[in-house]
């Protein structure tokens, strides 16, 4: 049940989670309810209109763009709380009975994820990898508010494809995509700073 770590562990750092999430308000943030005791779990609102991607192939013609600025202003909301979600995607967004889609799960991917498992692209949050950020991928970083960033652009993808980012391709191959874009985008920065160096010496 509680994968990647410690289970006594895992469920003191879970309470804590709940104990910020009871006094999380916001519309765009899915309101918790209680916590059960046995077996342990997260008790919140139920939301009618399901995940973000079942909502959009139930609703083709509903403003997606109305609906990642929901997730936006969620996710403003919780950075501003100084909290960061750590596992935003489609599957953590749901959408209410008024067509609203709220933020769910924020802080609890931190808690159980393996990274060697995410990075291997295998077990129970393989999945996840799609979205996460490629300082994460390869160890060089920390789940951030720039990380969470990276993600939502993974949630954009879905909103507007209905399929997961990279769904063409096994875990794995998505892990090596997304750093292959970090690599040909941090290339390509640099060697436009170079140039602008140069040339800026150049004209000196």
């Amino acid at each position: 049940m509680y994968p990647g770590g410690d289970p006594h562990k895992v469920k003191e750092i879970c309470h804590q989670v709940a104990v910020v999430w009871k006094h999380l308000t916001h519309p765009n943030i899915v309101p918790l309810l209680g916590i059960a005791i046995n077996p342990f779990e997260l008790i919140s609102d139920r939301m009618p209109g399901g995940g973000l991607t079942e909502y959009i192939t139930n609703h083709p013609d509903t403003d997606r763009i109305s609906l990642l600025s929901d997730v936006a202003e969620g996710l403003n909301y919780l950075h501003s709380c100084n909290m960061i979600h750590g596992d935003l995607k489609g599957s953590n967004v749901l959408v209410d009975v008024t067509g609203r889609a709220r933020i769910i799960d924020f802080g609890l991917a931190m808690v159980t994820q393996d990274l060697d498992l995410i990075r291997n692209g295998s077990a129970e949050h393989g999945h996840s990898a799609r979205w996460i950020a490629p300082e994460i991928l390869d160890g060089r970083g920390t789940y951030s508010k720039e990380a969470d960033v990276f993600s939502f652009a993974g949630v954009a993808i879905e909103a507007f494809t209905r399929a997961a980012p990279f769904s063409d391709k096994s875990p794995r191959m998505a892990i090596l995509a997304i750093m292959g874009v970090w690599m040909l985008t941090y290339v390509h920065i640099h060697c436009e700073f170079r140039v602008a160096s140069a040339f800026q010496r150049g004209n000196a």
